[in-house]
């Protein structure tokens, strides 16, 4: 749209000027190749509004608007001319280079920095205003004053005013500078006044067309030149006022050192250093002197393997300050050597680490107490990188798996396969499933150490996630519980004898009363019953005593009958463990005038006699708690297997209780029970509140045997074998 009107003001300034329509019609197409050469090739290099601050960025807008665009275009423009071709070739060409050298520069800059230009200040503003009236007024008297006043010497007065606009105003103010030197140049030769007046026109052209080109080129070059140095300075200002505040931060100072002289030259920081004036000149060795006894000899052995094949060094070192104070320093130094391989300078950095190596003292004095600490708990940790694979055990973890230092695979399989064959499974499913949920996991297993012995560990760990939330890395620590699982062996071993005690001991007081006190209580009942029958003399009284012993000595019977079942069930031996519980629950139901509803289902196997009676047991203890804690009057037990599982359930809906307050209790009832199902590998879970009655569930396996802890275990070596 912009070209398209431009063009219809051109012909529309042409037809009033008495241009050919023939002359109109070659010019359009011309400037229309012209415009798009330069736009497209400044939009390609530049990617905006060119800015000619910079000698790089003049020379690409030179080369393409100002020569090539003009370039192309003229030939197509010059037959519109009419003259000989060449001669209009050249009148176009550099007719366009001037207005692209001029005008166009001008109209670019301010684009760029005209804004900026209005906010400087007044002072600035009136030495630019100063700087244009005084080049107006010596370009007016060299072009534009009347022929007997102008001469070609006052052109030389121009160039004093287009330097001061370069120096002091940029691109943009040469490039206006030169704006009025070609409006009124031009104006002059038009109204014939100036230097450039000759009879013909048209020859009129060429020698300002030069004349103004190569005055306007190189000063644009110089303030080109002139910014590019601004913004160098500028940038290295900004740049030694960030590495002041860096090595300010830093506690850092620079120095130099001159070998032939041996003197120091330091930066203004050395003080916050070392203490020391900075104005103070020193010497290599004053300063070689100040270094730690300690040190010294590494410092200068440091020094003097520097070549000119390894002219550079990085060392930390101590050094001792005015006050006797001891400062960490790191020491970057770069040599300088002549063709020789003399030494001539030394300059480097040296910086304040004191705080850092107090803090890796204390962390190395930390880690060294972590890892005594985790030495003495048996406790080691790793860091399995889920991504590469690579899983990193401390030596302490090393230690736990038998393993000697540095032996680990660094694997997740490596680590698999010291875990005992019968937990490894486990251990990998948990491991996978915790990579899953992202959850910590707790867990314990065995394993196997090349001896052949059998340790126990207990394992944490974490999987941490990333930003994606896809798992990164697990951590986790280690543990040796071997002593505890003995000690829990030990304390299994002489739970399950006081249990098989208190069985034996139940079993003999039932058959002590089974087969001696009962039958004697029996054979007292017939007694009674005898002598009441066969003296009908005796009184009533005497009699109706006489029965109620009789009755009472058969209850008596009947109740040490009773509880000689529950010490000891010869029916588990003989009706198996569902009928047995049937038909204890029958009778104590009938006992205690309790309704006890027992359910079975699916019950197809025969559990060992551990099992049976470990089950029957628990049954006895819920439901006689039932009976003197709850006040419930209806009892109901189910009795299911599933999944080679069998599972009792006893509930009622009674007062209930705190199930942590009763752990925590006096009470032997629940603590009983544990020890029954652990022994025989079974779990017990209560659910009770007050006033919420009380639910019981039991499982263990329907063909699990007394287990050890597995210490003491037959198991296979790495390589396959019994053990």
């Amino acid at each position: 749209m912009l070209i398209g009107a431009a063009f219809a003001a051109f012909v529309f300034y042409d037809l009033q000027a008495g241009v050919p329509l023939r002359s109109i019609a070659w010019f359009i197409p011309a400037d229309t190749i012209q415009v798009l050469i330069a736009t497209l090739c400044l939009k390609h290099f530049f990617g905006g509004v060119p800015q000619l601050d910079s000698v790089r960025s003049l020379t690409r807008y030179l080369f393409f608007a100002v020569i090539l665009a003009p370039f192309v275009a003229a030939f197509v423009s010059a037959p519109g001319i009419g003259t000989d071709y060449w001669h209009g070739w050249r009148i176009c060409f550099f007719s366009d280079v001037l207005s692209f050298l001029t005008l166009t520069t001008a109209i670019l800059n301010w684009i760029s920095n005209g804004h900026a230009c209005m906010r400087k200040s007044r002072l600035y503003q009136m030495e630019a205003g100063v700087l244009i009236i005084g080049l107006a007024l010596v370009s007016y008297l060299s072009f534009a004053a009347p022929a007997e006043g102008s001469s070609p010497a006052l052109l030389y007065s121009l160039v004093p005013f287009l330097l001061w606009s370069a120096l002091r105003f940029g691109s943009t103010g040469v490039s206006s500078a030169i704006l009025v030197v070609v409006f009124l140049s031009i104006w002059g030769a038009v109204h014939g006044r100036g230097p450039f007046v000759e009879r013909v026109p048209l020859q009129n052209v060429f020698p300002i067309q030069l004349f103004l080109i190569f005055s306007a080129t190189p000063f644009l070059v110089l303030a080109a030149l002139v910014e590019e140095r601004k913004t160098d300075e500028e940038a290295l200002r900004k740049g030694e006022e960030r590495l002041r505040l860096a090595i300010q931060a830093g506690k850092m100072y620079a120095f130099e050192w001159n070998a032939s002289t041996d003197s120091i030259v330091r930066s203004s920081e050395n003080g916050q250093v070392l203490g020391v004036e900075w104005q103070l000149p020193t010497t290599g060795r004053e300063t070689f002197d100040k270094v730690h006894p300690d040190d010294r000899g590494r410092l200068f052995s440091a020094f003097a393997a520097l070549n000119p094949e390894k002219p550079s060094l990085q060392i930390s070192h101590r050094m001792v300050g005015p006050d006797g104070a001891v400062v960490w320093v790191d020491r970057a130094i770069h040599a300088y050597f002549d063709e020789r391989g003399r030494m001539l300078r030394i300059i480097g950095m040296v910086a304040d680490v004191t705080e850092r190596k107090q803090a890796e003292e204390e962390l190395r004095a930390s880690e060294e107490r972590l890892r005594l600490a985790q030495w003495a708990a048996h406790v080691g940790t790793f860091d399995l990188n889920l991504r590469t694979g690579v899983d990193t055990w401390t030596p302490e973890t090393e230690a736990l798996y038998g393993v000697p230092p540095g032996g680990f695979g660094g694997t997740l399989t490596a680590f698999e396969n010291l875990i005992h064959p019968d937990d490894r499974q486990r251990i990998i499913e948990l491991t996978h499933e915790m990579m899953k949920t992202g959850q910590p996991t707790e867990a314990e297993w065995r394993v196997v150490w090349p001896d052949g012995s059998v340790h126990w560990i207990a394992g944490r760990g974490q999987v941490l996630m990333d930003e994606s939330g896809e798992p990164s890395r697990m951590l986790g620590v280690n543990i040796d519980i071997t002593e505890r699982k003995r000690s829990e062996e030990i304390l299994s071993g002489m739970t399950r004898k006081l249990i098989e005690a208190q069985e034996q001991e139940r079993a003999r007081i039932a058959r002590e009363l089974h087969d001696d006190i009962s039958q004697r209580l029996a054979m007292l009942a017939i007694g009674l019953d005898e002598l009441r029958t066969k003296h009908d003399d005796l009184p009533c009284k005497v009699r109706g005593g006489m029965y109620e012993l009789e009755q009472q000595t058969k209850d008596i019977s009947a109740d040490l009958h009773a509880l000689s079942h529950e010490l000891h069930s010869s029916k588990l031996e003989y009706l198996g463990l569902v009928r047995s519980l049937r038909s204890w629950c029958e009778e104590f139901s009938e006992r205690q005038k309790l309704e006890i509803d027992f359910k079975s289902h699916d019950v197809q196997s025969s559990p060992p006699p551990n099992i049976s009676l470990c089950l029957f047991r628990v049954l006895q203890e819920a439901v006689h708690n039932a009976v003197r804690h709850s006040g419930a009057r209806r009892v109901e037990v189910q009795l299911t297997e599933y999944s080679d599982e069998i599972h009792l359930s006893v509930s009622d809906l009674g007062k209930g209780f705190d199930v942590e307050a009763a752990k925590q209790g006096q009470g032997l009832g629940l603590t009983s029970m544990q020890e029954r199902l652990r022994l025989v590998g079974g779990t017990i879970v209560i659910e009770s509140k007050p006033l919420a009655g009380t639910t019981i569930h039991v499982r263990v396996r329907s063909g699990q045997r007394v287990t050890r802890s597995g210490l003491g275990d037959e198991v296979p070596d790495r390589s396959g074998n019994r053990n």
